[in-house]
Protein backbone atom coordinates (compact mmCIF):
# COMPACT_ATOMS: atom_id res chain seq x y z
CA UNK A 1 0.00 0.00 0.00
CA UNK A 2 1.08 3.08 -0.79
CA UNK A 3 0.23 6.54 1.45
CA UNK A 4 0.46 9.81 -0.13
CA UNK A 5 -0.28 12.60 1.33
CA UNK A 6 -0.96 16.37 0.49
CA UNK A 7 -1.76 19.42 2.73
CA UNK A 8 -4.67 22.13 1.03
CA UNK A 9 -1.92 24.67 0.41
CA UNK A 10 0.06 22.26 -1.93
CA UNK A 11 -2.69 21.63 -3.74
CA UNK A 12 -1.85 25.08 -5.93
CA UNK A 13 0.78 25.33 -8.34
CA UNK A 14 3.61 22.59 -8.41
CA UNK A 15 1.90 20.34 -6.10
CA UNK A 16 -1.53 20.63 -7.34
CA UNK A 17 0.46 19.12 -10.48
CA UNK A 18 1.83 16.45 -8.58
CA UNK A 19 -1.28 15.35 -7.52
CA UNK A 20 -3.08 15.39 -11.15
CA UNK A 21 0.35 13.31 -11.68
CA UNK A 22 -0.19 10.68 -8.62
CA UNK A 23 -3.97 10.29 -10.19
CA UNK A 24 -3.14 9.73 -13.73
CA UNK A 25 -0.08 7.18 -12.60
CA UNK A 26 -2.13 5.11 -10.07
CA UNK A 27 -5.18 5.31 -11.90
CA UNK A 28 -5.04 1.34 -13.04
CA UNK A 29 -4.16 0.34 -9.58
CA UNK A 30 -7.31 1.48 -8.19
CA UNK A 31 -6.01 4.69 -6.68
CA UNK A 32 -8.45 5.97 -3.54
CA UNK A 33 -8.35 9.65 -2.76
CA UNK A 34 -9.76 10.74 0.69
CA UNK A 35 -9.72 13.73 3.23
CA UNK A 36 -9.84 12.47 6.88
CA UNK A 37 -13.22 15.08 6.71
CA UNK A 38 -15.03 11.55 4.66
CA UNK A 39 -17.69 9.94 6.11
CA UNK A 40 -15.77 6.97 4.91
CA UNK A 41 -12.84 7.89 5.80
CA UNK A 42 -11.55 5.19 7.59
CA UNK A 43 -13.63 2.40 6.00
CA UNK A 44 -11.49 3.11 3.06
CA UNK A 45 -8.22 3.42 4.95
CA UNK A 46 -8.95 0.24 6.07
CA UNK A 47 -10.03 -1.83 2.96
CA UNK A 48 -6.21 0.08 1.29
CA UNK A 49 -4.30 -1.95 3.59
CA UNK A 50 -6.32 -4.85 3.63
CA UNK A 51 -6.14 -4.91 -0.38
CA UNK A 52 -2.76 -3.24 -0.79
CA UNK A 53 -4.60 -0.17 -2.61
CA UNK A 54 -3.07 3.34 -3.07
CA UNK A 55 -4.58 5.89 -1.00
CA UNK A 56 -3.81 9.71 -2.11
CA UNK A 57 -5.04 11.46 1.42
CA UNK A 58 -6.00 15.21 0.44
CA UNK A 59 -6.73 18.27 2.38
CA UNK A 60 -4.03 17.95 5.46
CA UNK A 61 -4.45 20.22 7.89
CA UNK A 62 -1.19 21.16 10.79
CA UNK A 63 -1.86 17.34 12.52
CA UNK A 64 -2.08 14.14 11.27
CA UNK A 65 -4.39 12.15 12.27
CA UNK A 66 -3.11 9.69 14.58
CA UNK A 67 -4.59 6.36 13.41
CA UNK A 68 -2.48 7.30 10.28
CA UNK A 69 0.61 7.02 12.80
CA UNK A 70 1.27 3.12 12.55
CA UNK A 71 0.58 3.08 8.87
CA UNK A 72 3.17 5.69 8.09
CA UNK A 73 5.67 3.95 10.39
CA UNK A 74 4.75 0.83 8.84
CA UNK A 75 3.80 -0.93 11.85
CA UNK A 76 1.36 -3.44 10.41
CA UNK A 77 0.52 -7.37 11.69
CA UNK A 78 -0.75 -10.00 9.96
CA UNK A 79 -3.57 -11.82 11.30
CA UNK A 80 -4.54 -15.79 10.97
CA UNK A 81 -7.62 -16.67 9.96
CA UNK A 82 -8.03 -20.56 11.33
Amino acid sequence: MRVIITNESEARGSAGQANKWVKNMERDNRLNVIKQTDSTYLRTLENAIQFGTPILLENIGEELDPVLEPVLQKLTFRQQVS
